[in-house]
């Protein structure tokens, strides 16, 4: 092969590939990707974030608001590097943390607010059993709850060995302490100092014959007010907070204030030892609220 037919073919062979490759087109025209069987953009918007183009979309822009209107907004991340992605809400400054159990307070750190309702009756928010419902707070922004308070009489049932013996000793009328003291001993006296006792001790059990009730439903704030002030004789009497009550009452005698007397929750009860329920007043943390007392009669 000469020089002349060498340099022939190499021309020829560049005009054929020069024609080969002009049937390509070479662009810088955004990806593609199918949607619903038709070829779409991918589209990256460097400007102002926009939900009216085709997904996927990239948005670089840290600016502008982007509206999802059709259905949920699920966000799937897949970096598994040494720095995960991660998915924030919040207003650009302040971003909603999810904070990792036993994890330390400190200040700064944000999330969402636990809202509760103010509720001054203390009724329930709720008409179905199982249905969720808001915390409840009274009129002072108090997180309204009701102490587990067990409100039942005790009764104890004697055997009938227990009822023999209290029937001897009542029958009993010797002396209580033989050459010592004639007369019987106080509560106090026998609680203060062990006494030797020698002969057939007598005693009795009061039992009440009869029971009544009176209720306050106006108890005051501001100062003691009597619960009643008819006389009602009595050797005890038990002390109720009504349940619908939505903060604490107090009771005691005259002098009463807000910081003395005996404190008790709705739905609480206290058994007293007392003579005649006049005597018994209260002052509650809510005006108006509900005291009962159960006297007992000889």
């Amino acid at each position: 092969m000469t020089l002349n037919e060498l340099t022939t073919r190499v021309i020829n062979a560049i005009h054929a590939l020069r024609t080969e490759v002009s049937n390509y087109i070479i662009t810088t025209a955004p990806a593609m990707f199918v949607l619903n069987g038709t070829d779409t953009k991918v589209i990256e918007d460097t400007v102002t974030p926009s939900n009216n183009t085709p997904l996927p979309v990239k948005i670089t822009s840290t600016s502008g608001d982007i509206n999802i209107t059709a259905g949920d907004l699920n966000v799937q991340l897949s970096d598994i590097g040494v720095n995960y992605d991660s998915t924030r809400i919040g207003d650009g400054t302040n971003l909603l943390a999810v904070i990792a159990e036993d994890a330390a307070h400190t200040t700064g750190d944000t999330g969402i607010q636990l809202l509760a309702v103010r509720n001054d009756s203390g009724t329930s928010l709720v008409d179905t059993d199982g249905d969720y419902a808001p915390l409840s707070v009274d009129a002072n922004g108090n997180l309204q709850i009701r102490p587990l308070v067990n409100t039942d009489i005790v009764t104890v049932e004697l055997s009938a060995v227990d009822n023999a013996v209290l029937d001897t000793i009542a029958a009993d009328t010797g002396t209580l302490v033989t050459g010592q003291q004639s007369d019987a001993l106080t509560d106090t006296e026998l609680r203060a100092t062990p006494v030797p006792v020698s002969g057939i001790v007598t005693t009795s059990v009061v039992t009440p014959s009869n029971f009544g009730h009176i209720e306050n439903t106006a108890i005051s704030n501001i100062t003691a007010t009597q619960v009643n002030a008819t006389t009602h004789p009595c050797i005890k009497c038990i002390v109720t907070a009504s349940e619908l009550n939505t903060g604490w009452i107090r009771f005691g005698g005259s002098t009463l204030t807000g910081t003395t007397g005996v404190l008790l929750y709705a739905g609480e009860s206290m058994e007293i030892k007392i003579t005649d329920t006049n005597t018994i007043y209260a002052i509650a943390e809510v005006n108006s609220e509900d005291i009962a007392v159960t006297y007992f009669i000889i």
